[in-house]
């Protein structure tokens, strides 16, 4: 009994404890379910549904009706700096300043108003103040830069909203998010509804805008965008706002 004994000790000390996929890319294992919009593996609460948390939570609600969902092609505009495809959507360059991509198809064309899921993570950070984000209504034209943005800012822990109307960027509102996490990924929604823009980060309450008015309400395309710094997109979802 005591060598029976000692042996399932010697085993229990040499079990390895199970591996959290938890915010890990989908597919998923057993226990876990894949968020579609993030493309991201979270626990599962029995019934094939998501156990709530900061990162699964809406944090500007809304519809739930997805227009477009990244899957893996990327056949994007790409007005300027280093952008790859494949598993992640990766602007490349630290060093390019203002570098955006957004996606053109029949799902888009014809959809003013929208709501934009992102995953984001930091890659490389280059000088001056990177950021890096979602953009809002960006424009086909290569010679037009026209669009909004809703970025985060590593250096100043900042979430900000901005205009480009044809030069350079304008802020239009800025909230501090003293408590965020500058380095880890985080998950990101940014909203257009005729003048009325929002956004904000769901895994940091204190990270919103919601309201902001602008008074160019002309249409165009959600994309993604970085300055001054190399980031990774795991993710990029449409949905009606």
């Amino acid at each position: 009994m005591k060598v029976a004994a000692l042996i399932v000790v010697g085993l229990a000390a040499c079990s390895v404890p199970g591996v959290s996929l938890e915010g890990k890319q989908c597919p998923c294992t057993e226990g876990y379910v894949c968020d579609m919009p993030t493309n991201r593996c979270f626990p599962s609460n029995g019934d094939g549904g998501i156990i709530d948390s900061l990162a699964t939570t809406s944090c500007l609600g809304g519809s739930t009706t997805e227009i477009y969902r990244y899957t893996g092609t990327f056949d994007w505009i790409d007005p300027g700096g280093t952008w790859t495809g494949g598993a992640e959507i990766k602007q490349t360059s630290a060093q390019t300043n203002n570098s955006y991509t957004y996606k053109t198809n029949a799902e888009l064309a014809n959809t003013n108003d929208y709501r934009v899921i992102a995953t984001l993570r930091p890659v490389t950070q280059g000088t001056s103040t990177p950021s890096y984000g979602i953009v809002l209504r960006a424009q086909l034209s290569p010679q037009d830069k026209s669009r909004y943005a809703c970025s985060f800012v590593p250096k100043t822990k900042e979430l900000v909203l901005e205009s480009t109307q044809g030069g350079a960027a304008t802020p239009i509102g800025s909230v501090t998010v003293p408590d965020a996490d500058a380095t880890a990924p985080l998950t990101m929604e940014a909203r257009v509804v005729g003048t009325t823009l929002a956004c904000c980060i769901r895994e940091y309450p204190a990270a919103k805008l919601t309201g902001i008015m602008n008074a160019n309400t002309a249409s165009g395309y959600p994309g993604l965008q970085t300055n001054r710094m190399a980031a990774a997109f795991g993710s990029f979802a449409v949905t009606q706002p």
